[in-house]
C-alpha cells in the first residue's frame, strides 16, 4: 500500500501536467524553438517550468493534507494523516522535522519522475507512452527498494518519504538522512538532466 501511495502522488502530477516533447506539443515545440535564440536555452526553460510546477504541486498538496487533517481532528491537535506517518519512535508524530521530511520526500518523487518522464518522451514522442512507462519504472524501482533495502541509498529520490524513513534505523531522522536524500537527488537529477539535453540536441524539431 505505500508503494501504490508514494507512486500515486507523482503520477497525478504527471496525467495533470503532460508530456514535454510528445507528438501533440511537436508543433508548439517547433514555434518556441523558432523563436529562442539557442535550443539550451529552450531546453532549460522547459525543464525550469516543469520543476517549478513541481515544486507548486508539494506545496499544495502539503498544505492541504495538515489542513485537512487540522479540521478532522479539530484544530489544535497536530497529527499527520497516516498517508504523512512516518516509521516509528521519534520519527511518529507531526513535529516540523517530519513535515519537512514528508515534503522533501515528495518534492524528490515528484522531480524525480519529471526527470525520467523527460527523457522518455525524447525517446518516444507517442502520446501516453512516455507517461506509461514512467509510472511503470517508478513502481518497479519502489518494489526494489522495499525489497532490497541494500540499494535503498541509490534510489532515495524515488522511493517517497515514508519508504526511505523505513530504512533508517529505527525510523530515526536526523541531519544525516537529509543530507543523504539531497544528495542522491541532485546525483539522479544532474545524470537524468545530462542525458536527457544529448538526447534533446540530436532531436529535430
Amino acid at each position: 500500500m505505500e508503494i501504490l501511495k508514494w507512486v500515486s502522488l507523482p503520477a497525478a502530477f504527471l496525467l495533470t501536467v503532460g508530456k514535454p516533447f510528445s507528438e501533440v506539443a511537436a508543433p508548439w515545440n517547433r514555434l518556441v524553438i523558432i523563436r529562442l535564440p539557442n535550443r539550451q536555452l529552450y531546453w532549460w526553460g522547459k525543464v525550469a517550468a516543469w520543476y517549478g510546477t513541481g515544486l507548486l504541486f508539494t506545496v499544495l498538496a502539503m498544505v492541504l493534507g495538515v489542513l485537512a487533517e487540522m479540521l478532522l481532528l479539530r484544530i489544535g491537535c497536530w497529527e499527520l494523516p497516516l498517508l504523512l506517518t512516518l516509521g516509528d519512535g521519534f520519527a511518529r508524530g507531526s513535529s516540523l522535522l517530519v513535515i519537512t521530511w514528508v515534503a522533501i520526500g515528495l518534492l524528490s518523487a515528484v522531480w524525480w519522475y519529471t526527470t525520467l518522464l523527460f527523457v522518455s518522451s525524447l525517446v518516444s514522442a507517442r502520446p501516453g507512452m512516455s507517461t506509461v512507462a514512467t509510472i511503470i519504472t517508478g513502481y518497479v524501482v519502489a518494489i526494489i527498494g522495499t525489497n532490497a533495502t541494500n540499494a535503498v541509498p541509490y534510489i532515495r529520490p524515488a522511493l517517497g518519504a515514508t519508504l526511505n524513513a523505513l530504512s533508517l534505523p529505527g525510523g530515526m531522522i536526523n541531519g544525516l538522512a537529509f543530507y543523504d536524500s539531497g544528495l542522491t537527488l541532485a546525483v539522479w537529477l544532474t545524470v537524468g538532466l545530462a542525458a536527457g539535453y544529448l538526447i534533446f540536441r540530436s532531436k529535430i524539431f
